[in-house]
């Protein structure tokens, strides 16, 4: 397949692991566009054809395509504990990339992408004061994990919040 003939959702998930890879061992704003295109494959034309920036909105596409992948939407009847393991399970397989945001100082935007995702996903009677609450919660849990280095498994997280709802 020529390059030119790729699919978007291609395009853009290799220029975010090309970002990835390269935060690995760069500062972040020592990053640059034609570093990102030239790891991932493509031109810078191509990058400014679904990008206008370098930060927010690559990391932010990527992990939003990730959450929309894997985590389900959550409704009245569902296993409330068992949402919260695809959660952990889901933020635990890529912890190497939400690692080097925090190393990096991005995490927040990583945080806000999860935040938002609950908030869409959990939609338990429709009250989006107690899913922004809930979604509050889990973002200091999921917050603190990052910056434990992943200390726990994502079941000893699951049961961590068991304990902490039942007090």
């Amino acid at each position: 397949m020529r390059r030119k003939d790729c699919p978007a959702e291609f395009i853009k998930e290799c220029m975010a692991q090309a970002l990835f890879q390269i935060m690995l061992t760069k500062k972040f704003e020592d990053v640059t566009i034609s570093e990102i295109c030239k790891v991932a494959g493509f031109g810078r034309t191509t990058y400014y054809h679904y990008f206008t920036n370098r930060t927010e909105e690559l990391i932010s596409y990527y992990l939003d395509k990730k959450w929309t992948e894997k985590v389900p939407t959550f409704h009245e009847g569902d296993d409330p504990i068992e949402w919260l393991r695809v959660i952990f399970n889901t933020i635990y397989l890529y912890k190497e990339q939400l690692t080097s945001l925090y190393k990096q100082g991005l995490l927040e935007i990583a945080l806000d992408v999860i935040f938002e995702g609950i908030e869409k996903t959990y939609l338990l009677n429709n009250d989006p004061y107690f899913s922004a609450w809930f979604a509050g919660a889990l973002y200091g849990v999921i917050r603190e994990w990052v910056k434990n280095s992943f200390n726990v498994s994502p079941d000893d997280l699951v049961d961590a919040v068991k304990v902490s709802f039942s007090r």
